[in-house]
């Protein structure tokens, strides 16, 4: 068994740019594609689609899922979406990358015992804090950045003022309630991911790898697919291979780190993400 990924667009991590946004070029979700043969049978058979594919429309080398996503390529896009994709080979982990933070701001306030003992009432939080405005989670990462005791009082106290407009302004906020009784007990915690997490130091919440996670426990749990005995594949990361294979190493899980333009499927796996 064999597992090809690749990224979407920009990153999967959330930072303010130069611009004071929190990701580039309006890029909010983040996509992961992956693409999934079970043997080398079923290996040559989605190749040989992939190539009927390309060679029907001209296509020579690498194909960029941006240059598939073009106006003049719509019907090639119509042709892949309905002659090369199946429900049995393709998954995709679409994850909007306010919801991560808004995750991590929940760690950081409930901690991590509430995330598991009260897991429905901590998402349903975290999915209401994902509608407010963007200021709070630019709030968030200067924080992080600075990331002091200093820091963490004052977002502590930025939560409590803060003008929500999806969530209640008073103490039935449970950000504002937690937040209130962490700054009494001056009892200001640790944020769940800092500049230092990870060997790029300009890098807040890269949350790449957690969608990985995510995607290899949901093809693990729901389609039954064996890691232990399944090569996986995914598109260069220059400068998180390390963390990668040291995050799944407990897992027995190592991940093959290659350039797309040697590997048609993981080339596959970019068309469908994008």
């Amino acid at each position: 068994m064999k597992l090809f990924f690749d990224e979407s667009g920009y990153s999967g991590c959330i930072m303010p740019n130069k611009n004071g946004q929190l990701f580039n070029d309006g890029q909010r979700h983040f996509v992961l594609g992956s693409v999934f043969v079970a043997d080398k049978e079923d290996e040559i058979e989605i190749l040989s689609k992939y190539r009927q594919f390309k060679n029907r429309f001209g296509f020579t080398g690498e194909i960029k899922g941006s240059e598939l996503m073009t106006q003049r390529n719509n019907e090639a896009l119509k042709y892949f979406i309905t002659n090369v994709l199946d429900d049995k080979h393709f998954f995709i982990c679409n994850y909007d990358k306010i919801f991560y933070l808004a995750t991590l701001i929940s760690v950081y306030i409930f901690g991590v015992p509430f995330q598991q003992q009260e897991t429905l009432t901590f998402y349903m939080m975290a999915s209401a804090l994902t509608g407010e405005k963007e200021e709070l989670f630019l709030h968030y990462c200067s924080a992080v950045c600075e990331n002091t005791n200093n820091s963490k009082k004052e977002f502590l106290e930025y939560l409590i003022s803060f003008p929500y407009e999806k969530l209640d302004r008073n103490d039935y906020n449970l950000y504002i309630a937690f937040a209130k009784l962490m700054l009494e007990n001056k009892d200001y915690g640790e944020f769940p991911l800092t500049y230092e997490a990870y060997s790029c130091k300009n890098t807040v919440n890269f949350m790449n790898m957690t969608a990985l996670g995510e995607m290899l426990l949901s093809l693990k749990h729901l389609h039954g697919v064996d890691m232990s005995k399944t090569e996986i594949y995914h598109d260069n990361l220059m400068g998180y291979e390390e963390e990668y294979n040291q995050s799944f190493e407990d897992n027995k899980i190592h991940i093959n780190f290659v350039d797309s333009k040697e590997n048609e499927l993981v080339q596959l796996a970019d068309n469908i993400s994008s």
